[in-house]
């Protein structure tokens, strides 16, 4: 079995570029102590998760669900994350299934960035779609629905401008607390096979002293 932890940056990502980036995956790695922290780099070698039962977990911020990277380095939409993890050695189609967390914030989440009826199809949806496209066989997909913290909180309700409204809960990475999504890759198809659909909006609340807040909520769809 392997856990290998992967970033989508070309250099290792430190406390003073990303804390969020950086703790996540600190500390996933202590609490799986054989964990493997890759980065792309053409050293990943993950070939190595064709074992049975192993797992890659995807880390950075989502990006209002178009990409996941981290502050001042490479941030990546769902089908060129795909060509990345293969070009560093992803079976296509592995003998064994693997298990891949896209943990990012709101991947499992159709998101609107602005007042407008449009929305994104969730980043883990996309991430299917372009893996299941490119022949992927024997894989599930995880998405997660809401806002994530270094040492795996979640909130649904976001306050942009003031992190002691954010309502983090949970128990910690791994814990099975945050609502997700998943997917199950075979034969070149895809499907969702667990999770409700969920939908982020964007609250703007006024306040005395003319100042603004932007909260970003999250709820299932009607």
């Amino acid at each position: 079995m392997a856990f290998i932890i992967y970033t989508p940056t070309t250099h290792v990502v430190p406390a003073k570029d990303d804390e969020l980036v950086y703790y996540s995956v600190t500390d996933l790695a202590k609490r799986h102590g054989r964990a493997i922290k890759v980065i792309n780099n053409g050293k990943a070698k993950l070939e190595r998760l064709d074992e049975p039962g192993s797992i890659l977990y995807v880390v950075g911020h989502g990006n209002a669900g178009g990409k996941i990277g981290a502050h001042g380095h490479e941030n990546v939409g769902a089908r060129t994350l795909v060509r990345q993890l293969i070009a560093e050695g992803l079976p296509v189609a592995p003998q064994n299934r693997i298990t891949l967390h896209l943990y990012a914030c709101a991947t499992g989440t159709s998101v609107r960035t602005v007042y407008h009826l449009w929305r994104k199809d969730p980043y883990a949806q996309r991430f299917a779609q372009a893996l299941a496209e490119a022949g992927g066989d024997n894989f599930t997909v995880i998405g997660y629905v809401g806002f994530m913290n270094s040492s795996g909180m979640f909130s649904v309700d976001y306050h942009m401008q003031d992190n002691s409204k954010r309502n983090f809960k949970g128990r910690g990475h791994g814990s099975g607390d945050a609502e997700t999504i998943t997917f199950d890759i075979s034969g070149g198809t895809f499907r969702k096979t667990a999770g409700d659909d969920w939908q982020q909006f964007i609250e703007k609340r006024m306040h005395m002293q003319r100042r603004n807040s932007t909260v970003l909520t999250i709820r299932k769809a009607a």
